[in-house]
């Protein structure tokens, strides 16, 4: 178990394994265990086969970071916050090394909490959903097609396929464009970590890409949110709930009880406490916003349930950290254990809201119905 309380996420190749698109992040690309191969070819370039694991040969070599196999006759010792450093390093030059090929910017994405990497992050583990790059075409983990980066077009977003519910071009034409990604530092615009509680701090955001997406379909799909008024009801709840995933954490003030002061975790924090029964660490967090203690505690339970992932880190840090580290797993999570999908069913957005939020003002009701009926005229389905 190492210090984000996480077990089993790392094999024996000290591959991070991602139990959603069921693939092992190899810092510098994926590796689909069942192939045996990696899903993109080596950066380095070496050989004629640049899918090859290990120059076929395990026995013999490793490949640490997922770039280039080292003879393990030769000795290879590497600390763990090393390889979590050096996996950082590697997909952060990965990016720059491609960034003359196409537009890559929405198509990789982000190592997220990665281990103290530096002095100013929070310990986590090495974790990314993302596509595998080469040349000008990318990867889709989830639907095994291909897709052009520049584009964003290919057998992977093609309509009629079946492959994908939605699409990064979907997502963006119907308002999810910028979304929540951390805090920063307002005076100086460095990354502000969960335990910094002095500073004023602004949200952070980031580009919603195709590693976002792979995640979401990946979901849908594992959770029978496959029809046409489900993904409409769902994503009307996620966007009421989050601006269109602008605030995956819940913000303080009411019209009643107004926020006051500089926007510093430890006031955020005092608001919460003062004026709300959750209180600040278990106030909503999530592309559906979860709150109370006893619903973090079902969810960590479920994570280790449906995923392997014992993380207690969900209810020790709470809500700030499921908001930036479990941002969809919480939505479908709440949607499922409430078999939200039987009230989308009805074609009632009113019926799905009623569980999600009871105590719900005319004006958020009227949010929620203007999106659903946006997604159920704009949204293509797949089938």
């Amino acid at each position: 178990m190492n210090s984000a309380g996480i077990a089993d996420s790392f094999g024996f190749t000290n591959y991070n394994y991602d139990p959603v698109l069921d693939q092992y992040f190899a810092q510098a690309r994926f590796y689909d265990a069942k192939q045996g191969r990696m899903l993109a070819v080596d950066p380095v370039k070496t050989g004629l086969n640049m899918y090859l694991y290990c120059k076929n040969d395990p026995l013999n070599y490793i490949d640490p970071l997922g770039a280039t196999a080292k003879n393990v006759k030769a000795g290879v010792s590497i600390s763990n916050k090393g390889i979590a450093t050096a996996a950082a390093k590697a997909l952060t030059g990965y990016k720059k090394a491609l960034s003359a090929v196409g537009n890559i910017g929405n198509a990789v994405s982000s190592v997220v909490n990665t281990s103290k990497c530096s002095s100013n992050e929070e310990t986590g583990t090495v974790h990314a959903l993302g596509v595998r790059v080469d040349d000008n075409t990318g990867y889709d983990p989830y639907t095994g097609e291909s897709f052009n980066l520049t584009t964003g077009k290919g057998s992977a977003t093609t309509k009629g396929t079946g492959k994908a519910y939605v699409t990064l071009e979907q997502m963006k034409n119907l308002g999810w464009s910028k979304i929540h990604y951390g805090y920063v530092v307002k005076s100086t615009g460095k990354v502000s970590p969960q335990n910094d509680m002095t500073s004023v701090i602004d949200k952070k955001y980031r580009d919603i890409n195709q590693g976002d997406v792979n995640k979401i379909n990946a979901l849908l799909k594992k959770y029978d949110i496959n029809t046409k008024q489900r993904i409409a009801a769902f994503f009307a709840e996620c966007s009421a709930e989050t601006g269109n995933g602008t605030r995956f954490l819940e913000g303080a003030g009411t019209p009643e009880k107004p926020f006051v002061g500089s926007v510093t975790r430890t006031n955020l924090n005092k608001w919460f406490d003062d004026n709300t029964n959750y209180g600040s660490k278990y106030r909503g967090a999530g592309a559906i916003q979860l709150t109370w203690d006893y619903h973090y505690e079902e969810f960590e339970k479920w994570m280790s349930t449906e995923f392997g992932i014992t993380d207690t880190n969900i209810t020790n840090k709470g809500a700030e950290y499921v908001a930036m580290n479990y941002t969809w797993e919480a939505a479908v999570f709440y949607w499922n254990k409430n078999n939200l999908n039987s009230k989308a069913d009805t074609g009632d957005i009113h019926k799905v809201t009623a569980v999600v939020n009871k105590k719900m003002s005319n004006k958020e009701y009227q949010k929620r119905e203007e999106a659903y009926d946006l997604w159920m005229k704009n949204y293509i389905y797949p089938y």
